[in-house]
Formats: structure tokens, C-alpha cells, sequence
């Protein structure tokens, strides 16, 4: 049986900091980091996601994670209610009665070596050495061979 590593969500979070610094976030990005939870909390388990929805909460619950590391921010602007009727902030009192801990990554992932632009890249097999930054976000390189438009646009699928 393998043993289980605890580890605290602040020590998920340091770690996610490093592969996604904060400071490569845009400048209007202020929703990075823990969004819900304690940085003390215990984790075990956690669960990577895009989105955070209903269904990735109850499959944290299901599976036992205390975490969930999503890349489009639950919480975007400043709230100012927390009401269980609006559907957005439902999730948000969902992970809080659940016990479950949120961190977000989004632009400075975005932007971080290895990171969305990067993978993306590596999907659509952009050349190592003609890759180029676009913007903090982009990535500019060449098709290793031409392909159809069809083709290319069945590879974002």
C-alpha cells in the first residue's frame, strides 16, 4: 500500500507559485492564488481542473480531494453578496461546506515556461527553435509540415 504524502495548501500553493509566478499574471489579473479555503488546510488529494463546476466539486468530493487547482478563477470581480440562488456563488459556499480548498492559476500559467502557450504550442507542433514570445501569451513558430485548415482546426477540438 502507498503511503499518503499531507501536505498543507500553502505548501501546494509555494509549489504552484513556483512553476507559475505570480508576476508573469496580467496586470488585471488579481484572481491567482487561493480563492477559497484555509492555507493551513490539509491536503491529500487534489484535483486539477479548468473550470470549476458542479460536477469537478462533487467529483473532489467523491474521490476524497481537499483541493482543487483550476485555471479559469471561480472568483473573477469582487463579490458582494454570497447567495446560494446565483449559480457562481453557489459553488463558491458548495466548496466552503464541503471542506474543499480552491487555488486558481491563470494568466501567470498562461504565460509560464511550460505553461498553456507552451503546451498549446506543443499540440499544434510549432518548431522548438522558431518559437518566439507573443505578447506575454502567445507563442509564434512554424508547422513542422503544412496542414489543411481542417486539419488544424481539428487540433484545437
Amino acid at each position: 500500500m502507498t503511503e499518503q504524502r499531507i501536505c498543507t495548501v500553502r505548501e501546494v500553493w509555494q509549489a504552484l507559485d513556483q512553476l507559475a509566478p505570480p508576476a508573469l499574471a496580467a496586470e488585471w489579473d488579481t484572481a491567482i492564488g487561493l480563492e477559497v479555503g484555509s492555507p493551513d488546510a490539509r491536503v491529500s488529494k487534489a484535483m486539477i481542473a479548468l473550470d470549476v463546476t458542479a460536477d469537478v466539486i462533487a467529483k473532489s468530493q467523491a474521490t476524497d480531494c481537499q483541493l482543487i487547482i483550476c485555471h479559469h478563477p471561480l472568483i473573477f470581480t469582487p463579490l458582494v453578496t454570497l447567495r446560494q440562488d446565483i449559480p457562481e456563488q453557489s459553488l463558491i459556499t458548495s466548496l466552503v461546506q464541503k471542506g474543499i480548498s480552491l487555488l486558481a492559476a491563470h494568466t501567470n500559467l498562461d504565460a509560464a515556461p511550460g505553461g498553456v502557450a507552451d503546451c498549446l504550442a506543443d499540440i499544434f507542433g510549432l518548431e522548438q527553435d522558431c518559437r518566439q514570445q507573443a505578447g506575454p501569451y502567445g507563442r509564434f513558430g512554424l508547422l513542422r509540415q503544412p496542414v489543411s485548415l481542417r486539419t488544424l482546426l481539428h487540433m484545437t477540438r
